[in-house]
């Protein structure tokens, strides 16, 4: 039923792209009469009663559209009154997370850019107009971006693996390596943003066989699968990591001591070492050594503790009692190998103590 509804809507509408394909469900279950009558006939004996309801439920490739399930359970199994108040909490959560993060880049912009390079002496007045005018621009950017996506999944997987991927190097080398610096973070954040940018943009016009195959590896698969998409994005942004730390000068001594006596990381510290005594560099290697350790049983941990919830819920007792298993001894090699091993007193005032 379905899938013939589905080819139908494409026989009429050829063309029609992925995108756009809400837009012409809606229209027709809202507006029929604007439609072609074999069309809407046509439907109508696929999908017989209720067929403006069940059409607003198929998706693109002839199956039950995901993104509508949510709003269906809302609207036909959820009680009036309960359901005006999960309509505020997804608004509210909707609203919180959107206005937080243009908030936060428009401060940055007008802090951080306009006032620091453009316009160093401008009064509170010409800022204000200078952030209003960045929002219009980022949202209006935002809604333009929007036309090109085809699903919720096809720009989750940008945004989490491709535009993850070329921020995810500037956020870890900060902690693991000395010479990393601020203007390195900025320039390898920045050169991964453009390639992130750059893979949409060229994704977008790539047929669906493009194949360019080299060694043996079709290299297509680094711009179009979601994985290849991370791993590019992510090499791109260790270069230009690597690139910005060698162009701009180090991180001031005093800063990097500071630092490393606080917080005591992990990783390539060589040069700063001998700012602590033998017997503490003696427990760090030590803690770092458990750190280690206990890692792969973090990481199971924490993956089983989001499956179990879901196992419990839909009722699958086999597989949540073997992920139960696997939780448990996840949690008994964190609290062997991490909590056990904690040091008994605190880095920050042990260092206090030493001033």
């Amino acid at each position: 039923m379905l899938t013939q509804s589905s080819a139908l809507i494409k026989k009429h509408y050829p063309d029609i792209e992925e995108s756009r394909w809400a837009d012409i469900t809606a229209g027709i279950a809202l507006h029929p009469e604007n439609y072609s009558p074999q069309l809407v006939e046509g439907l109508k004996a696929i999908l017989q009663d209720d067929w403006q309801n069940k059409i607003q439920m198929l998706g693109y490739e002839g199956t039950v559209n995901p993104e509508r399930i949510l709003p269906a359970v809302i609207l036909f199994n959820i009680p009036p009154g309960c359901r005006g108040l999960i309509l505020i909490a997804l608004l509210a959560a909707s609203m919180s997370t959107f206005d937080f993060m243009v908030n936060m880049t428009a401060g940055f912009f007008t802090r951080d850019v306009y006032q620091r390079y453009i316009r160093p002496k401008a009064t509170n007045k010409e800022l204000i107009y200078a952030t209003w005018v960045f929002i219009f621009a980022l949202v209006g950017t935002g809604f333009l971006f929007g036309y090109s996506v085809k699903s919720i999944n096809d720009i989750w997987d940008w945004f989490i693996m491709a535009l993850g991927g070329g921020l995810v190097v500037g956020n870890t080398l900060r902690f693991y390596w000395w010479r990393f610096n601020g203007g390195a973070f900025a320039i390898g954040t920045a050169i991964g943003m453009i390639g992130a940018v750059l893979i949409r943009v060229v994704t977008n016009n790539l047929p669906d066989d493009a194949q360019f195959m080299f060694a043996g590896i079709d290299l297509v698969w680094f711009l179009v699968d979601p994985r290849g998409q991370f791993l590019l994005t992510m090499t791109i942004g260790l270069a230009g990591s690597i690139f910005g730390t060698y162009v701009t000068k180090p991180t001031d001594r005093k800063v990097l001591e500071h630092f490393y006596q606080t917080t005591r990381p992990f990783g390539w510290w060589k040069p700063l070492k001998n700012c602590l005594p033998a017997d503490v560099q003696k427990r760090m290697k030590k803690e770092h050594f458990y750190d280690v350790l206990s890692l792969p049983f973090a990481i199971v941990w924490q993956v089983t503790l989001f499956l179990l919830p879901m196992q419990l819920i839909i009722r699958s007792w086999d597989a949540f009692f073997v992920t139960l298993a696997i939780f448990l001894i996840g949690l008994m090699g964190l609290y062997l190998f991490w909590y056990k091993k904690l040091p008994a007193t605190n880095y920050e005032e042990e260092y206090e103590r030493t001033i």
